[in-house]
């Protein structure tokens, strides 16, 4: 196999993007207090799909590069569904572990199916290894369930919009710049995945842009929780100590904010029980008592209704109902 300097600078460039990818991997684990397992899963997909790109560029042999195709498979198929979990997290919407389950499972037979060339010619009819400026590429004509991994990309697409859209039409995002960092990643990569299908290049420039999705999350992720959101939970750090008596709103006002706030704010009816409770000053055992629901449970309204109405403790709720009813 020849090389040349275009050789050299792409395979070069591949092993940095793969080194780039593990050392945020690296750093987001022995860095991060709070750490998000999507996050953790999407960094390693990414360095997996990375580390596989580089090793395709390096191969000599069809059997070398099929095994190197199958590792950047790997991190192709659970990327989607990382980033897909990372994202609905940070729009605080609720997935339960059966959807959870049933996601994964649809990436396990993705990969089964990805990973077959080399076995059966069903995913790739017929593939053989050329060299591009002496950088080995896999030159592919693709078979039948081929078609089934873009739908699966497609899927995830659709879904990461429609959740991002959900959330601003529910409020479940706090701010703009938030809505516009996840529009972002997301029509970021669709760009490059749609021009990568219709234009021929010799590099994967998916590569980058995962690696700029990465960096955005984690940005995301620091803005949420500098806000004292933690994404996904719906948790707010409410700096106030519950043990402590505070101050009895007056009943009128009390009965006013329940008039009005609910539709105002958009809160379900169970947010407009626990908001009540909230206004009364009951502490959150008790407000978990007087509804027969656990504690955690109470933890999670509260944080929604902070969120809605845009305060982050008891006691600015107090003070914004007292400003809106006077």
């Amino acid at each position: 196999m020849g090389t040349n300097t275009d050789t050299i600078n792409l395979s070069i460039i591949y092993g940095i993007i793969a080194f780039l990818s593990f050392a945020i991997l690296i750093a987001y684990r022995f860095t991060t207090k709070k750490r998000e397992k999507w996050l953790m899963l999407l960094f390693a997909a990414v360095t997996v799909v990375n580390l596989g790109y580089y090793l395709i560029a390096i191969s000599d042999t069809l059997e070398s590069a099929l095994m190197a195709n199958r590792i950047a498979y790997l991190g192709s198929v659970f990327l989607p569904l990382s980033m897909f979990m990372a994202i609905v997290k940070a729009c605080n919407i609720e997935t339960g572990r059966n959807v959870q389950s049933l996601l994964i499972v649809s990436s396990v037979i993705m990969f089964l199916i990805a990973a077959s060339p080399g076995i059966l010619d069903v995913y790739y009819k017929s593939v053989e290894l050329v060299f591009v400026n002496g950088m080995g590429k896999l030159e592919k004509e693709y078979g039948v369930l081929h078609p089934v991994y873009l739908f699966y990309l497609l899927s995830y697409f659709v879904s990461m919009v429609f959740s991002i859209v959900y959330a601003i039409i529910r409020k479940k995002i706090r701010s703009s710049k938030h809505a516009i960092i996840l529009l972002t990643i997301v029509f970021l990569n669709i760009a490059i995945w749609f021009i990568e299908r219709f234009i021929y290049w010799n590099f994967e420039f998916l590569s980058i842009s995962y690696l700029i999705s990465e960096l955005l999350l984690v940005m995301l992720y620091s803005m949420l929780q500098d806000y004292g959101i933690i994404p996904g939970e719906a948790k707010l750090v409410v700096v106030m100590n519950e043990n402590k008596k505070k101050e009895q709103l007056p009943e009128e006002i009390i009965s006013k904010v329940m008039n009005e706030w609910p539709a105002k704010y958009s809160l379900t009816s169970r947010e407009a029980d626990v908001l009540k409770q909230l206004l009364i000053n009951n502490r959150r055992k008790d407000i978990a008592e007087n509804l027969h629901v656990s504690e955690h449970t109470i933890k999670k309204h509260t944080a929604n209704i902070f969120m809605k109405t845009e305060v982050t403790s008891r006691n600015e709720l107090f003070t914004k109902a007292k400003e809106e009813c006077n």
